[in-house]
């Protein structure tokens, strides 16, 4: 009945419907003026695992009778209402139960220590209340515990070292509280699932524990409005999802770290009102999904970038840092005295002489060095090296990060429209190259760089500029079937993709494997890779190949997209195309395809915290209807209505 305009009491009498399981009456306008004596009522339910009263309009305590509820209540919400009193500790006895929401009530008191005994609990929300106390250690034991929200109340103390025993926790919202102290690292020592942690506007003390390196999954990290210290950890650069970072509002200083540069993902970053001073690094311009960069009050000093997130004036702010200059035009910053004005006031002229031809010498001998050198590798390499690796060098994305200084602006040579190019010294022989880093955001780059080889291949000339190899580096918007398909020179089709063939990494980037039934696709003939005919039987593995392939029909890229389709399905449901549910007419395409649009969090993976998504928000409002969440899997698995033949054999 969720999701109406119901008003009035809740009957008292719905124990009488003994064997109720599901009752939902939340995003309504019903009242308690009858009292919450229903609850009492429900106990006589035995079977009921879920109970939903959530924005409604009910007032009073919660009575003790709660803890009375059925052993099987996995979930019950009583969010968004007039709930006050305190949180009763019978709820101790609901065992089975797997989330509690009490968000956005009027509750009192402190949350019971024994609620630890709660040990199934998944989803614990208890944000915008008038919670007091401190928080109990005994959370600790709630070791499968995946959300736990208490923002926005009362709570002071410390923050308890035992839920470094929550290893599997995604989200952690403390924020707007009276905590106080430092952090235990062995809060967030063992975050490697923590998707968010939320730390905001409390009295923290101390340092940010180099631990926090260790949320490698991290997406959100807000430590705002506290009392923290000292430097920013160096080890966040581990830390390669996250994509928002809050500092400002506490006295950190030093510098912005360098290997800053390694979190392509950042969107927001925030160190406004600390005590950072140095250079603004040039890193930061060149971050490829920067829109928000707030530098403002702190010590900066000298140039500021122009290009990238430091282009769009409302992009950025640098307000309050008095030693800047240069910039874009409306920030109206005075001129940076060049560097040649600087030496011309700093070294004489002589002096100026003499140090050329110092350094003349100097480059001569190392010159001479570099040459012996790699005349003696030359000849080792010669004598253990295969034809292969003396024709073709294999240099990993490693040795190029390491080749450029981590393609430092400071070894930049050029940037054109189709990508940049820096300068690289290979660490095996001292080799100096250039290396060529393509901007896949430009359309046709790899098309120009393919043409360019094409062109260099057919021409010899010493002072023509040689390729020595090629790398593919990490990227974030990997399209590799779309690769397969249509930019190679012949269109390829894998044939047989599935789960187990999508390998990822360990900066989880996806890679497809397996081409042991991959078919070139030419005008006049179709070849695999073994050489055999494209016609001879079913090519791919049941459940993921389309029907039509085992009606005859010939084979094309189009197969691979409905493989696609079902490997997206799959991800999402958490349900393979050949689980035993799946028989006769029932498919897991019809499956999903009976859930959209409406009711697509039906058939959800679980573990994708769908409902939580649904009840907040990006600010961490409450919101009615579908989440955007739920359109955006809803609009993911529409794909299920293309997965079909068209009457002309292709696939629509």
């Amino acid at each position: 009945m969720a999701l109406n305009a119901l008003s009035g009491p809740i009957p008292k009498n719905l124990g009488s419907l003994q064997n109720l399981q599901f009752l939902n009456f939340g995003w309504n306008f019903l009242d308690s003026s009858n009292g919450l004596s229903f609850l009492t009522s429900l106990t006589n339910c035995t079977n009921l695992s879920f109970l939903c009263l959530s924005q409604n309009k009910l007032t009073g305590a919660l009575p003790d009778s709660i803890g009375n509820l059925s052993a099987n209540l996995q979930q019950f919400r009583i969010d968004s209402n007039y709930i006050s009193g305190p949180i009763p500790k019978e709820i101790q006895n609901l065992l089975g139960l797997e989330w509690l929401g009490l968000q956005e009530n009027k509750l009192t008191g402190s949350i019971p220590d024994s609620f630890g005994k709660l040990s199934k609990l998944k989803y614990f929300f208890a944000s915008k209340n008038r919670i007091m106390g401190e928080i109990p250690h005994s959370l600790g034991n709630m070791t499968e515990l995946l959300a736990l929200r208490i923002s926005e109340n009362l709570l002071a103390g410390e923050i308890p070292a035992s839920l470094g025993n929550c290893s599997y926790l995604e989200r952690l919202d403390l924020s707007q509280n009276r905590l106080k102290a430092t952090i235990p690292k062995e809060a967030i020592g063992l975050c490697s699932f923590s998707r968010e942690i939320n730390f905001a506007s409390n009295r923290l003390t101390g340092t940010l524990p180099p631990e926090i390196g260790n949320c490698k999954n991290l997406n959100m990290l807000d430590v705002s409005s506290n009392k923290f210290h000292g430097e920013i950890p160096i080890s966040l650069e581990n830390c390669v999802m996250l994509e928002s970072l809050y500092l400002q509002g506490n006295s950190f200083e030093g510098t912005i770290p360098s290997s800053f540069q390694k979190l392509r993902s950042m969107q927001v970053l925030d160190v406004s009102h600390n005590n950072l001073s140095g250079l603004i690094p040039e890193f930061l311009a060149e971050l490829p999904l920067s829109t928000n960069l707030n530098l403002s009050s702190n010590r900066f000093e000298g140039k500021v970038p122009t290009k990238g997130v430091f282009a769009n004036i409302s992009a950025f702010s640098i307000v309050g840092n008095n030693e800047l200059c240069g910039g874009i035009k409306p920030l109206q910053l005075p001129t940076c005295p060049t560097e040649i004005a600087k030496r011309r006031k700093t070294f004489p002229r002589r002096a100026i002489i003499v140090t050329g031809i110092v350094l003349f010498v100097v480059l001569f001998l190392i010159c001479i060095y570099a040459i012996k050198r790699r005349m003696s590798l030359s000849k080792e390499r010669e004598g253990t090296a295969s034809p292969l690796e003396k024709k073709h060098l294999k240099l990993s994305y490693a040795e190029l990060l390491h080749a450029t200084n981590e393609f430092s602006s400071a070894n930049l040579i050029s940037k054109g429209r189709y990508g940049s190019v820096y300068k690289g010294i290979l660490s095996f022989d001292d080799q100096t190259v250039a290396v060529k880093v393509l901007n896949l955001q430009q359309r046709d780059a790899d098309r120009t760089f393919k043409a360019e080889c094409e062109a260099i291949r057919k021409l010899r000339h010493r002072n023509l500029v040689k390729v020595i190899t090629s790398c593919s580096s990490i990227d974030f918007q990997a399209s590799a079937l779309d690769y397969l398909h249509s930019q190679f020179d012949k269109p390829v089709v894998h044939c047989n993709l599935k789960p187990s063939n999508i390998l990822l990494d360990a900066d989880l980037i996806a890679h497809i494997s397996d081409f042991g039934l991959t078919i070139f696709l030419s005008e006049t003939t179709e070849e695999s890779v073994t050489g055999q005919s494209s016609s001879m039987g079913i090519r791919g593995t049941m459940g993921y190949i389309p029907p039509e392939y085992g009606m005859g029909k010939e084979i094309s890229t189009r197969g691979d997209v409905y493989s696609y389709g079902i490997v997206l399905m799959e991800l999402f449901t958490g349900k393979r195309p050949t689980d035993s549910i799946f028989t006769g007419e029932l498919s897991l395409r019809e499956y999903v395809k009976t859930t959209i649009p409406d009711h697509v969090a039906e058939i959800v993976d679980t573990w994708l915290s769908f409902e939580d998504e649904a009840v907040f928000d990006q600010n961490g409002q409450s919101s009615r209807g579908i989440s955007n969440v739920g359109k955006c899997l809803g609009s993911v698995l529409s794909v299920v209505k293309g997965m079909k033949m068209i009457e002309t054999g292709k696939y629509a």
